[in-house]
Parts: C-alpha cells; structure tokens; sequence
C-alpha cells in the first residue's frame, strides 16, 4: 500500500508539472524570453530552443502527462480496489461498480491536483515558471525526444501528404502584442526604473495608439483656437505669438463651421488677407481611428 501511496503522489507531481508547463508555455512572453537568452541566461537559451521547435515541446509534454496518468491509473486502482470491496454491500460488489467508483476518485483527484491546481498557479507568472523549471523540462525534452521525432515525423508526412501543410513547425514573428505584454509585465524590473519611466509610457502610448479613436483626441470647443476669415493678418499673428502653434484654424461667421487653416510660414509670403492663404482641410468621422488618420496624413504628406 504504501508503495502505491508513494507511486501516485510522485505521478500526481509528474502530471501537475507537465500540465503546468503546457499552460505557462503557450501563456509566457515570447520577447522575454528572446531578451533572456540574448544576456546569456541558461533558461532562455533552453526556452528559446523550445520555441524554435514548440510541436516537439508540447507533444514531450503531453507524452510525459499521458504516461504519468497511465502509472497513476494503475497505482490508484491498485490502491481502491480491495478498499471499496471492503465497504461496499456484497450484492453490489462486481467489476463494473468498482470500476466506476475507481474511475470517478481517480478522475476527481487528478481534475483538481493535477489540472486545474496548476493550470492556475502557473498561468500568474508562467515566464518565471519556466525560467524555474527550464532545466527539468530540457531533462524531459530530450528523454521523449525520440518518440516525439518519429510522430511529428509522422504526422507532419500525413498533414503534408492529405492537406499539403508543408511544416509543423513555423518561425514565431514578434508582434506589437509581445512588446505590450512585456512592457505591462516586466517593464518595471531595471535597477532605474524611475529613469525609463517617461520612455515607458512612451512606447505604451505608441502601441495604444491603434485604438485610439478620434473623439478622445478631440479638444474642448472653448479651448480651440482659431481665427474668423475676414479677421486682420494682425490679429493672426497674435493668436501664432500667443498660442504658440504652427497652425491655426480659419472659420466663417462662427466656430463652428471650419473652413481651413492656415500655417505660420505663410504669413512670410506677404499675403493680403486670410483667405488668400487659407489651407482647405478634409473632415473625417469622430469614430474613426485615430491611426487611419495618421496614415492619410503621410499619404497626402500634410502634419498634425
């Protein structure tokens, strides 16, 4: 008994451990990884192969929880089985009913200590997580690595052969998410974290950005400045020396009907009156994202 004890508290380990990787594998920050191995770490070079080759990763992982399951079925049935013959009524004492029984305890424990248990825990920090147990897992990559070889062999032959998928295995390419993540996560780990704060918020800014929709862009009507067409250059040039912008608005008869714009350095031209240099502008729906915006600027070569 006790032998079995011990052989099912060691597969409950072995099955919450390769549970848990898978988890915290597919959930890490792949950018974080690649700036671990760029320092040298150990983790990142043996985490950085895994993604280099994550079909592999996976499949050892589910094999070695696939044959930790295998042990711990036998072990715990092993264990049940003269227990519950020993408590169950005689009529109802068969195969079948201590099969069940077997199955629905054997299955219970291993739900929660062995898949649900780690799944959360490893899921909070899986970057750490793997950097932790990175060695083990390499331990166990290259134990299952021959059989994983012969049935990602396999099985990418098939996948080539019926569906004309020509890899399993596809080169991760980073993505603006990656760098959002890690900035999110780890961006507050440098010794002058107070230093890099602005350039930080910078880049978390720019990578916001694409969601950002014109109406949160907007200003106040009250703190809008412009001026009305049949105003002095005079008055023009105070508000440029008062505001300070490089660009003012040009309005007629009230604020809000904006007939263009106009940009300090026209006002070296010795124009006559404002709408002589009046730009015209293009108007755009306040739902529209503020990055489509932008591209239409690049396109048609105008600034902000």
């Amino acid at each position: 008994m006790m032998d079995n004890i011990m052989i099912i508290f060691i597969t409950l380990l072995a099955s919450a451990f390769f549970s848990g990787m898978e988890i915290a594998f597919v959930s890490s920050n792949n950018l974080k990884i690649e700036l671990d191995r760029s320092k040298g770490l150990l983790s990142g070079k043996i985490l950085s192969r895994f993604n280099q080759h994550p079909s592999k990763f996976i499949g050892a992982l589910l094999l070695g929880n696939n044959v930790a399951l295998v042990i711990y079925g036998i072990a715990m049935a092993d264990l049940l089985s003269s227990y519950i013959t020993s408590i169950l009524p005689q009529y109802l004492v068969s195969e079948i009913t201590i099969l069940i029984i077997q199955t629905i305890i054997a299955t219970l424990i291993i739900l929660f200590t062995a898949e649900f248990l780690p799944k959360v825990l490893f899921r909070q920090r899986p970057n750490a997580i793997l950097n932790f147990f990175a060695i083990p897992a390499f331990i166990f990559y290259y134990l299952f690595f021959p059989v994983i070889w012969l049935f990602t062999g396999i099985s990418g032959w098939l996948l080539k052969l019926i569906f004309g998928v020509k890899s399993l295995e596809q080169a991760y390419v980073f993505t603006p998410i990656d760098l959002n993540d890690y900035i999110r996560n780890f961006g507050g780990e440098t010794s002058n974290a107070d230093d890099v704060a602005q350039e930080i918020q910078m880049v978390q800014n720019a990578l916001d950005f694409t969601n950002v929709k014109l109406r949160a862009c907007m200003f106040p009507r009250p703190e809008i400045s412009a001026v009305e067409e049949n105003e002095s250059l005079d008055d023009l040039r105070k508000v440029f020396i008062e505001t300070g912008f490089s660009k003012v608005l040009i309005y007629k008869e009230s604020i809000d009907n904006i007939i263009g714009y106009i940009h300090s350095s026209d006002l070296f031209k010795n124009p006559r009156d404002i709408p002589s240099i009046t730009r015209s502008v293009f108007y755009v729906p306040e739902t529209m994202l503020a990055n489509d915006v932008l591209s239409m600027f690049f396109k048609q070569h105008k600034s902000i």
